[in-house]
């Protein structure tokens, strides 16, 4: 374990504390920080705050980095000791805050990232410390963690002669009462721990570090000791016996320390619109709406997949949620397809029975549609008019809604691009336009992702709404970038195979990894070469966008590369240290991917089969979604 140091030079209570980047630094080093407090104590009560204050911003760091075990000391520079040598440089150094200019005059180190944290000040009634020659002061002191740390500090600040400290070495049976009491640390390392602490302070004082075997030790008959150092807790659990042990002693004082939650009720920040995020309820609205969109997205899948998208020849938004129910309306609705090119060139021999089958696919989905909308706008004024959401929620609630109701509309583009004439007089396989399709499952990934993100973000924002700015930012910048870009590749990948389907190109090539003869189709710029069969031939890249063969092997090299990007960010991850839901993202990204490429492999090679088709277009949303979340763990370090 190496040692390093940070000095934090604070004039006056008003200035405030710069220590997140170096403590982040520290952990990333696995070394032992030091944070020497250059600080004038002003009373007890004031002296506490401040320690509770710095410990609370390193711990809160370290947890968040995955590293609670993670070691920190703070010495107020007063009453500083002999301190070890750093095997580390400093890790950096605050020397003067300018409260006029509201600048740093000097930041040394590498303190690039940092939040100011304003010490409260001192209250006017607060008496100045008082010193005692003698003072004592007992625990347990298992895993000496902060609270443990201010206790020593506080008593070795009004300490000026010698400090006794009881460590407990009480029987089994006694320390039983104590949670998780299997888990204490044998005595000799208690002790240990807590004279390595202590030495860190005021050389001139004489350190006493005992065993004790009861609640009072050297204090119930030591005629020297004028004050005791404990916390509220401690006091109450032998109050009864107080005035029977130290009254005939005429003791001078008992000092009580505070809680923790105590400390931060008296210094905690004001709750307002700009630093209170939305409510949770608003998070999980979001996240079971992104549910309810991937669940559409699927059956929209099956639904172009068993040829039902051109069933309903109408848009009615209120009119056309009701189906259907007897048989003269079945036949009237029977009758209106009729008149449609699906039905003239491709169905026209298909029962009622049948029609009523494909009609269904099409109604629910719409149906289904209709639902996200009414989820996603009721409860959304509801949590907007209760103030449930933040101002920028809001907006971005809005947007959503505008979009969902967008989606319909452009849902309706895409059927009615399947229903003219034109394909009847140009001789055209009866589908809908692949460019309208693609458009709309765009415009449905895009809603997804935007539910997503958002749910994720305002969960981590009530998770960590009292983290520090330092810890907001990415650390592994590169790979948080890298990962964009991968999610972008996936994204794109997955629209190309919209226009697949949109063109029936699955049905073509239908093996791999080549293309007949080679990895490129011979008929790859087929639409834009003149020939007796195309004496007209088109632009270039029309022909990349509108050729069956060539949208096929654009989908192929879009999926290939986005494999190979997936597989170099997941070896990537691996080379850093990174916090486990970022390790469980990659790797579940992976073998998503792999799922996904045997899938896409299998769809081609067995001509479409509905299942595994179906199952392919889930499994793009599945590896966006994935790809999503590991962007969502380099946001926020945990």
């Amino acid at each position: 374990m190496h040692n390093s140091f940070l000095h934090v030079d604070v004039q006056d209570s008003n200035h405030p504390v710069f220590i997140e980047k170096a403590v982040a630094d520290a952990v990333a080093n696995q070394s032992h920080l030091t944070i020497i407090l250059g600080y004038k104590p002003v009373s007890f009560h004031h002296t506490q705050i401040v320690l509770h204050e710095i410990y609370d911003i390193a711990n809160k760091v370290s947890w968040d980095l995955e590293d609670p075990t993670f070691q920190v000391d703070v010495v107020i520079d007063s009453i500083a000791g002999q301190l070890p040598q750093p095997d580390l440089e400093y890790v950096g150094s605050v020397q003067r805050y300018n409260s006029k200019t509201k600048k740093l005059d000097a930041l040394t180190g590498q303190l690039k990232h940092y939040k100011e944290y304003q010490l409260p000040k001192p209250s006017a009634t607060e008496e100045n410390l008082k010193y005692y020659p003698n003072v004592a002061l007992g625990g347990t002191f298992d895993r000496l963690h902060a609270g443990h740390k201010i206790l020593l500090s506080m008593a070795v600040l009004i300490c000026n002669k010698r400090l006794i400290c009881g460590v407990t070495d009480f029987k089994p049976e006694v320390l039983k009462k104590k949670k998780y009491y299997e888990y204490i640390q044998p005595l000799d390392e208690r002790l240990d721990l807590v004279k390595a602490f202590l030495s860190k302070f005021k050389p001139g004082v004489v350190l006493d570090v005992v065993a004790i075997q009861d609640d009072y030790g050297p204090t119930r008959t030591d005629p020297d000791i004028q004050a005791i150092v404990g916390s509220m807790e401690t006091k109450r659990g032998f109050e009864s016996k107080w005035n029977e042990v130290f009254s005939p002693r005429k003791l001078s004082t008992t000092i009580e320390i505070k809680k923790p939650e105590e400390l931060k009720a008296e210094t905690k920040f004001e709750k307002t619109e700009e630093n209170e995020p939305s409510k949770r309820i608003v998070a999980y609205w979001y996240l079971t709406s992104a549910f309810l969109v991937f669940g559409i997205v699927i059956l929209g899948g099956v639904t172009r997949l068993t040829e039902s998208g051109l069933s309903i020849v109408e848009w009615n938004l209120i009119k056309g949620m009701k189906p259907p129910i007897n048989e003269e309306e079945w036949i009237e609705e029977f009758e209106k397809y009729k008149q449609f090119p699906e039905y003239k060139l491709l169905n026209h021999n298909i029962s009622l029975d049948e029609f009523k089958t494909i009609f269904y696919f099409e109604w629910a989905h719409r149906m289904w549609g209709r639902a996200i909308g009414l989820f996603f706008i009721i409860p959304g004024l509801y949590f907007a008019s209760r103030g449930y959401m933040t101002k920028k929620i809001r907006a971005r609630s809005l947007l959503v809604a505008t979009m969902i109701g967008s989606q319909g509309v452009l849902g309706w583009f895409m059927v009615k691009s399947g229903l003219g004439d034109d394909i009847i007089e140009n001789k055209q396989v009866p589908r809908v336009n692949h460019f309208w399709l693609s458009a709309h499952l765009a415009s449905a990934f895009v809603i997804y992702m935007t539910m997503l993100t958002t749910g994720f973000e305002i969960l981590k924002q009530n998770e960590f709404k009292n983290m520090s700015p330092f810890l907001k930012e990415v650390r592994h910048t590169k790979l948080k970038w890298f990962s964009v870009v991968v999610a972008g590749f996936i994204f794109a990948t997955a629209i190309s195979g919209a226009w697949v389907a949109g063109l029936d190109a699955g049905l073509i090539y239908n093996e791999f990894p080549y293309m007949g003869e080679g990895f490129v189709p011979s008929d790859m710029w087929a639409y834009s070469t003149k020939s007796f069969q195309n004496p007209a031939p088109m632009e270039w890249w029309e022909n990349l966008i509108k050729n069956p063969s060539a949208v096929q092997f654009n989908h192929r090299v879009l999926a290939v590369t986005t494999a190979s990007l997936v597989t170099t960010l997941f070896l990537a991850s691996k080379t850093i240290r990174t916090s486990r839901h970022t390790r469980i993202a990659s790797n579940l990204m992976m073998a998503v991917c792999a799922i996904q490429v045997g899938l896409g492999i299998s769809t081609l090679i067995y001509f479409v089969p509905i299942p595994l088709a179906a199952a392919h277009q889930g499994g793009s949303l599945t590896l966006l979604t994935v790809a999503m979340w590991l962007i969502h763990t380099l946001r926020v370090i945990r």
